[in-house]
């Protein structure tokens, strides 16, 4: 669904301030990661991130992506995570819910953030986001490679017992007394 999720040559598809770097959560001198530094002089977040159509059958999503903070920055407290909201109206207009992976702040690794929940009734449009964010003045730098937003293959079914059919399970309704 997303544009330009690897980022293997630049950030086209992305909004935002970032740029596009070598570095690459699998290593591969053909590929690279989105990485910002967050040079605010102040506490604060940044974002890189892209507008999609959810599809009216989308039910349950994953997000999923590998986040990647250097060693060696002079910022405390930095942090990084993929984040997602949903909205009532095409082009990510009226918002309705905003959700968010783990937060993660290990140093000189690459690590996979993921997430799997339901889409709200009448989401339309979501926006996918990276985030960088430091509680303190100096530089911070984050790089995020491989997003995924997608259907959800988890889930045995989308949907409950809201209409009331149980023509799906193998089970017979009887009175409560």
């Amino acid at each position: 669904m997303l544009t330009n999720p690897d980022f293997d040559t630049d950030l086209a598809g992305w909004g935002g301030n970032g740029w596009w770097d070598q570095e690459d959560a699998f290593g591969s001198p053909t590929s690279g990661s989105a990485t910002w530094i967050n040079d605010w002089s102040s506490a604060g977040s940044i974002y890189e991130d892209q507008c999609v159509p959810v599809p009216s059958d989308f039910k349950a999503y994953d997000l999923a992506g590998y986040v990647y903070i250097p060693t060696g920055q002079p910022v405390n407290g930095g942090r990084t995570y993929v984040y997602l909201a949903f909205y009532s109206e095409a082009d990510c207009d009226q918002p309705m819910e905003i959700l968010r992976t783990e937060i993660f702040t290990d140093l000189g690794t690459w690590e996979l953030l993921t997430m799997t929940d339901w889409v709200p009734v009448g989401a339309v449009s979501a926006r996918v986001g990276l985030a960088n964010y430091k509680d303190s003045p100096g530089d911070f730098q984050v790089h995020h490679d491989s997003i995924f937003f997608g259907r959800s293959a988890e889930w045995v079914f989308a949907d409950g017992f809201e209409s009331g059919d149980l023509a799906a399970w193998n089970a017979v309704p009887v009175a409560v007394k």
